[in-house]
């Protein structure tokens, strides 16, 4: 059986695997950033595969069960090898990927386009909302994802360091971020301004999401470990120690304005204290599936959404009472293709940022590969 194995979830890098009928595996194809689609050849001799070797520059590859690989065909957009019939006619999807990211700045009444390439995530605003962190990972960004910060006030981006950004520190002079592909994912202080990139974790938890707390001296984060599944921690940035304070099953990064709790989400959400001490406070009003934008300074409120639609509803939830009321609706004009990946708004909700992922395509049947 051939198959595309992912390492990172969430990420499309990996290799193409074979594994026999005694269940042994090997590897097929050398290390792709991004695997769509895996197919036998009618032989039985090949298996076809489109992916990007770097980037997302995409092709049509064969590989043998030797473990040599060739170029079918270089194909423009994002190609999906759907089928090969017997007489080696090819069903081919061609799609055009794209994540673009829009923002709104304090005092602006418009929306203004902040995609850098092609696939441009936005994943945290500043607080006063002058300044949108990017992730990119388009054609021309390197092989570990690049990091940006675009200003509102149409200066261009600043592309700061590698890998994926997660939150602008509250001194504004650091970006937390990770390396997504390195497994077990650990965290980088990355600096806006003059200094080196510091490696702030270094153990066998593997980390998805992760922010500072307000005080700045401190980063919460998900994590896992070996043979575990997901929980809360909280970590001293010059202590290097990480400490759950969830139990197993939860997930959370957002922490409240007074950094005492963090949001805790399972088959429900509740308040995690920092400090690890008394039970968890169920939170009214917040449900699993939804997003939480952003924490008034006060505590009293949040913005939350529901992501992975063509539009999100930003509903203010009042955090003691769970009282809801429509606060905005985020979303491009045109719906065809879309589905809303990340949004962050400033604690008075006044700036805000977005991305979302948008895919078009055509389906060919192609004649002649060889």
């Amino acid at each position: 059986m051939a198959f595309a194995e992912h390492p990172t979830l969430g990420d499309s890098a990996g290799n193409v695997m074979l594994v026999d009928t005694s269940g042994r595996t090997r590897t097929l194809s050398p290390r792709q950033s991004a695997i769509v689609a895996v197919n036998w050849t009618p032989s039985g001799k090949e298996v076809w595969f489109t992916s990007a070797q770097e980037s997302t520059k995409f092709q049509l590859w064969a590989g043998d069960l030797s473990g040599h690989t060739r170029v079918v065909d270089r194909i423009p957009g994002t190609p999906t090898l759907y089928d090969i019939a017997r007489d080696g006619r090819v069903l081919l999807g061609q799609t055009n990927f794209r994540i673009l990211a829009y923002a709104v700045g304090v005092g602006q009444d418009r929306e203004q386009d902040l995609t850098i390439q092609n696939w441009s995530d936005a994943s945290a605003i500043s607080p006063d909302g002058q300044k949108v962190l990017l992730n990119e990972e388009g054609a021309n960004s390197g092989p570990d994802y690049d990091v940006y910060v675009r200003a509102l006030d149409g200066a261009a981006p600043e592309r700061i360091g590698d890998g994926v950004g997660y939150d602008f520190s509250p001194d504004m002079k650091w970006v937390l971020s990770s390396l997504i592909l390195h497994l077990p994912r650990q965290l980088f202080l990355i600096p806006l301004g003059p200094g080196e990139t510091k490696q702030i974790t270094h153990d066998a938890i593997d980390r998805s999401y992760a922010r500072f707390l307000p005080d700045g001296k401190n980063v919460v984060f998900t994590g896992t470990e070996p043979d575990h599944e997901s929980r809360i921690y909280v970590q001293a940035i010059e202590s290097g120690t990480a400490r759950a304070i969830s139990p197993e099953g939860v997930s959370g990064f957002v922490p409240t304005a007074d950094g005492k709790f963090v949001f805790g989400f399972s088959d429900s959400v509740a308040l995690y204290p920092v400090d690890g001490e008394g039970a968890p406070r169920e939170v009214p009003g917040i449900h699993p599936d939804e997003t939480i934008f952003s924490v008034s300074r006060d505590g009293r409120s949040a913005l939350v959404g529901v992501l992975g639609s063509y539009s999100a509803d930003v509903i203010r939830v009042d955090l003691s009472t769970g009282r809801r009321e429509l606060f905005k609706k985020i979303g491009p004009s045109d719906p065809a293709g879309v589905a809303l990946q990340d949004a962050a708004f400033t604690p008075d909700g006044k700036a805000y940022a977005y991305s979302y992922f948008n895919a078009l395509s055509q389906l060919y049947l192609v004649e002649g590969l060889r």
